[in-house]
């Protein structure tokens, strides 16, 4: 008899829930994921131990032939072509040693509802760093990056194709994609946050001056998913952030990010020298980038502030009991300008 273990119910597993599943009631869910590890894998559920939720949803169970895997549950608008592709680079780099989950079953429909699931094994997690994370750490996540970018490159073109297409990116004609959560209304909460997008405005120009070939790479490169301990990276999750984009693009996201765990305990986001640290750490680990795009990657480093922030404001004017998220406005409240003038006009 399976159980499920319940998060508390907040606005996001609620909001997601119902995006994904079309119900708030987890045992529902439970039945429907059980079904399908039957079909897929040849065992049930047990137990539902842990759930994650973002972007899509995690759950972590226990099957009844003894095996711990971790069913991935994607919003409608993860399409198969995308998440095959992504599941074969995870593979690839699985079997070459980076430190990720071996993919093990899917994408396949939950149900009737087309929604997709995939499954892979669990890895023995060492937990995050004590905060804040140091210089150690700073090298090591860049250097990981830096490994992965040049193992997915291995890979033939036709493969990696479909991850041109990522779900999160950015419309042509627009400022912002889609909100990555339900939680985000942007163009409801504009009134207050016209500074912010005037730097995304500055930052999108210098990221996407860019025009080299793009490169596989994870695009979430952040604490939340990537454990980065002084002596390298031991473990490496959320391979669906896997995108086809230019290298500057991904180098300035992981340059903002790379320390941030997604929660209410995260320091305020990297400065401009220490984004800059990150980029020269890369470099170093044997992927030089050209003028262009070092300033396309400033650009880069920018941009995913200014999302954020957006994303900070949008909670707190819709959302106010979640709290004050400050990590991305506080930095661009007292450095937006010295970002542009160091990363993005000095180059």
């Amino acid at each position: 008899m399976h159980r499920p273990v319940l998060e508390a119910a907040s606005a996001l597993t609620d909001a997601v829930a119902r995006l994904i599943f079309g119900t708030e009631d987890l045992s529902r869910v439970t039945d429907a994921l059980s079904g399908w590890t039957q079909a897929e894998l040849g065992a049930s559920v047990v137990v539902v131990e842990q759930w994650h939720w973002s972007v899509g949803a995690v759950a972590l169970v226990a099957l009844d032939d003894g095996r711990r895997v971790a069913l991935k549950t994607f919003p409608p608008r993860w399409k198969a072509p995308f998440l095959h592709a992504v599941v074969a680079v995870q593979r690839h780099l699985a079997e070459l040693g980076l430190p990720c989950p071996s993919p093990l079953a899917g994408p396949a429909p939950l149900d009737e509802s087309g929604v997709l699931v995939c499954a892979e094994d669990t890895l023995d997690d060492p937990g995050w760093r004590a905060r804040p994370l140091g210089e150690a750490e700073l090298v090591a996540s860049a250097c990981g990056l830096a490994r992965l970018v040049t193992v997915a490159a291995e890979l033939s073109p036709d493969v990696v194709a479909p991850l041109a297409g990522h779900p999160l990116a950015t419309p042509v004609d627009g400022l912002y994609p889609e909100p990555h959560s339900p939680l985000f209304d942007f163009e409801a909460t504009r009134q207050g946050a016209v500074w912010i997008d005037e730097l995304a405005r500055v930052a999108m120009e210098a990221r996407d001056s860019d025009q080299s070939s793009p490169v596989v790479a994870h695009t979430d490169w952040s604490a939340r998913n990537v454990r980065a301990w002084p002596d390298g990276i031991r473990a490496i999750y959320d391979s669906d952030s896997l995108a086809l984009v230019p290298e500057s693009t991904a180098v300035g996201i992981a340059a903002a990010t790379w320390s941030a765990f997604g929660d209410a305990d995260d320091e305020t986001a990297p400065a401009p020298r220490e984004a800059a640290r990150w980029i020269a750490a890369y470099m170093d680990a044997g992927r030089p980038l050209s003028k262009v795009q070092q300033r396309a990657a400033g650009g880069s480093v920018l941009y995913s502030l200014c999302y954020t922030a957006r994303c900070e404001h949008a909670v707190e004017v819709a959302h106010g009991e979640l709290g004050r998220p400050r990590r991305a406005r506080d930095r661009l409240e007292v450095d937006g300008e010295s970002y542009i003038e160091q990363l993005v006009a000095a180059l």
